[in-house]
């Protein structure tokens, strides 16, 4: 009851203040243009995170792949890849 009461009292006090009134309805507007331009800046910091998180998925796996063909060679490699293709055919259904 305390805060309505108040509401009421701070409402008349602006509606009879003109330029009182202007300050803070120009104050409110400022506050809500920074506002929106900080959830603005924030936004583009998280699509710029995950930007930089999935080139850096990429690197990693392109590492790993790097790193897997050095450690069983050229040969091991072919060999893995037929291995990989005989057993990937589709079996045949009757």
């Amino acid at each position: 009851m305390a805060w309505t009461l108040w509401s009421c009292v701070e409402r008349k006090r602006l509606k009879e203040g003109g330029i009182e009134r202007e300050k803070v309805d120009k104050m409110s507007s400022i506050l809500k243009y920074h506002g929106l331009k900080m959830q603005q800046e924030n936004y583009v910091k998280r699509l710029d995170g995950v930007k930089i998180y999935s080139q850096l998925l990429e690197v990693r796996r392109t590492l790993a792949k790097q790193k897997l063909v050095e450690a069983l060679g050229s040969q091991s490699v072919s060999l893995l890849r037929q291995v990989i293709m005989t057993t990937m055919k589709p079996r045949s259904t009757k």
